[in-house]
């Protein structure tokens, strides 16, 4: 399983929610102050806190971000932003980046274990397929980082 935590941006500083939307237009949050977990295997996206589990097929989830009861504070990615998108219980995509700039996979101790650059439309996808179980660092050249937990 792969877990994903977030080390919030500024412009996500008054998220109240996280917010999981579906292909079928409904969506659901989670309170951020409950510190959800995200993990996903391979056909389930699972979402822990203290107060909470929940389950959902992840063919029937579009995404996920953070925002308020109002709605997704930013869905759209702005300029210099970058967000790490789940793609199968192996992969993390990161999209929002330029052309050619490079993502780096680290381990805790921080080691540097991959390199990738982003293709033309400004997205660079990690494997993990190959790597033990554990936490990773994701970091990009504009100073935003991603834990990962592969389990």
């Amino acid at each position: 399983m792969l877990a994903l935590t977030w080390l919030l941006p500024a412009q996500y500083a008054a998220a109240e929610c996280l917010i999981v939307n579906f292909k079928n237009g409904t969506s659901t949050s989670f309170d951020i102050n409950d510190r959800p977990e995200v993990g996903f295997d391979a056909s389930q996206m699972i979402i822990k806190s203290q107060a909470l589990e929940a389950t959902y097929d992840v063919e029937t989830v579009d995404t996920f971000t953070f925002g308020s009861e109002a709605g997704v504070l930013n869905s759209i990615l702005e300029k210099g932003e970058v967000r790490i998108v789940y793609k199968n219980s192996e992969c993390v995509e990161i999209s929002g980046l330029e052309a050619q700039t490079p993502a780096y996979l680290h381990s805790l101790s921080g080691v540097t274990l991959a390199a990738i650059q982003a293709d033309s439309s400004g997205t660079a996808t990690f494997n993990l397929s190959s790597f033990a179980k554990g936490v990773y660092i994701i970091t990009t050249c504009n100073s935003q980082s991603f834990k990962i937990i592969k389990r």
